[in-house]
């Protein structure tokens, strides 16, 4: 009995060690989003201070507008469609 009682708290010690590093592990990932949204967040305010605003300048950005991208989109769709109709029968 006193064998069977010291392997249970061997492995009750074990498993509370890996608990232990999983917490931690959980807690450093959660640390990272958390140090990511404040650099977000400090860039933001960076940009915001000297006047840049990253919407209106990505808007008139040079390149395909929205409409012409769905557009392409559209015919690519429509030559997939074409393909798997032509595959079935």
């Amino acid at each position: 009995m006193q064998k069977i009682l010291q392997e249970f708290e061997k492995q009750s010690e074990i498993m509370d060690s890996k608990q232990e590093m999983m917490d931690e592990v959980v807690d450093d990932a959660f640390e990272v989003e958390d140090e990511e949204g404040q650099a977000e967040e400090v860039v933001g305010q960076v940009l915001a201070e000297i006047g840049i605003d990253l919407g209106d300048q990505m808007s008139a950005a040079p390149g395909h507008a929205p409409a012409q991208a769905a557009a392409a989109t559209e015919g690519i769709d429509a030559d997939l469609e074409e393909r798997l109709k032509n595959l079935r029968s």
